[in-house]
């Protein structure tokens, strides 16, 4: 539906997935990661909070999905596949209202002439105003913010009744000592039970001095190298209290956890 494109079968699906192609290089969590019969690669990222930082991520993402996927030893460049990133974006990155945002490169001296290197980076906008997309895209990218019975019936789309019966087979079939977490949730859990003590404490320390000098989430996320996710429930710990000391600070978020 996004790409407006026929896909005939999904060879490769890897939720989750984790690319650490280069030692010390930025390793790259993806939600989803798949292809198809038509050797193109799609890579979806759901992007829930403006982190200011779409363009070079997006072509982060390009490159370690060509090296790590496509381009093994031996291949030609011109072997390499289609590659797609996709944005799931909670807010308008751009500002111009639209819900739909597509990029491919063409020649800034002749503007219909198109490089076709087939990397495309589509950025999506739930909260989009323009009528550039039909009824049931909008209908589509307003279910991903209120994913309810209502949003659905009252678009009278198929697919989205399809996406919401497997939504609600997914929450249903959970065994009933798991409760339903969100993935940001998921994520975050993941984070802290993987750092010491001492890290967190460090890190806490770092977050508070960003904290008073007022700068914003995704400043503080790009100056420590950190994903945004990860350190949110440390920023709103620290800016409910400032006095707080980095013990309380972290012996409270060990209990949500």
């Amino acid at each position: 539906k996004i790409l407006d494109l026929k896909i005939k079968k999904v060879r490769l699906v890897e939720p989750q997935l984790t690319k650490d192609v280069v030692h010390d290089a930025k390793s790259v969590r993806l939600d989803i990661f798949l292809d198809d019969e038509e050797n193109s690669v799609y890579t979806v990222e759901m992007q829930k909070y403006n982190e200011y930082n779409i363009p070079k991520r997006s072509r982060y993402y390009h490159s370690i999905v060509d090296v790590e996927h496509l381009l093994k030893k031996g291949m030609g460049y011109n072997e390499l596949r289609g590659n797609y990133v996709i944005f799931l974006c909670l807010f308008d990155f751009f500002g111009y209202g639209r819900h739909k945002y597509s990029f491919r490169h063409r020649c800034e001296e002749e503007p219909g002439l198109e490089l076709k290197d087939e990397a495309y980076t589509i950025v999506l906008n739930t909260r989009g105003t323009a009528d550039d997309v039909d009824d049931e895209m909008k209908a589509l990218l307003r279910y991903i913010e209120e994913s309810t019975d209502e949003v659905v019936e009252r678009s009278g789309s198929d697919l989205l009744a399809l996406i919401h019966s497997q939504v609600k087979e997914i929450k249903s079939s959970r065994g009933s000592e798991v409760s339903y977490m969100k993935f940001e949730e998921l994520l975050q859990k993941e984070y802290f039970e993987g750092r010491s003590e001492g890290e967190l404490l460090k890190l806490i320390q770092l977050v508070k001095k960003k904290c008073l000098k007022g700068k914003p989430l995704g400043q503080i996320a790009e100056e420590l190298e950190e994903e945004a996710v990860n350190i949110r429930p440390i920023v709103e710990k620290v800016m409910e209290d400032m006095e707080r000391s980095e013990e309380e600070i972290l012996e409270e978020l060990k209990g949500e956890r």
